[in-house]
């Protein structure tokens, strides 16, 4: 059951001041999505004033925040305090988790509810099946 649950990886540059935007991105994942398993990556710290911190949120090694994005997301400063900010849209993240679980297991359905019609489809292949086994013997 282990390979068939989404992992999410958060990538963050150390020493950047990006800890507490893992950890609060980290809480809304695991509470949204309790089956999927979180992984942290701390790269290298930013050396030069030059360089931009990075903050990267992975699906399934599928850049869905960060740098990889066409939107180039970046780690801005605040002018106020120096401080850093990050946006990460969880309805991105919901989509891009959605997708990654179809794609792990393709028959099963996470969350939702059972429909009437699909269970009367199962039952009636049920009994077609029992049927024809009925009439080879």
């Amino acid at each position: 059951m282990q390979d068939k649950r989404v992992v999410v990886t958060i990538r963050y540059s150390q020493g950047a001041g990006l800890r507490p935007y893992f950890l609060t991105v980290a809480k809304k994942i695991k509470s949204s999505h309790p089956d999927v398993v979180l992984e942290r990556l701390i790269l290298p710290g930013v050396l030069d004033a030059d360089e931009e911190a990075t903050f990267e949120v992975l699906v399934d090694g599928r850049v869905v925040v960060g740098k990889g994005r066409s939107s180039k997301q970046k780690v801005g400063l605040v002018d106020m305090t120096h401080a850093r900010s990050v946006f990460v849209s969880m309805k991105e993240l919901d989509v891009a988790i959605a997708r990654s679980r179809r794609k792990r297991r393709p028959s099963t359905a996470y969350g939702g509810e059972k429909s009437p019609s699909g269970v009367a489809r199962k039952e009636m292949l049920r009994r077609l099946k029992e049927g024809m086994q009925g009439k080879g013997e």
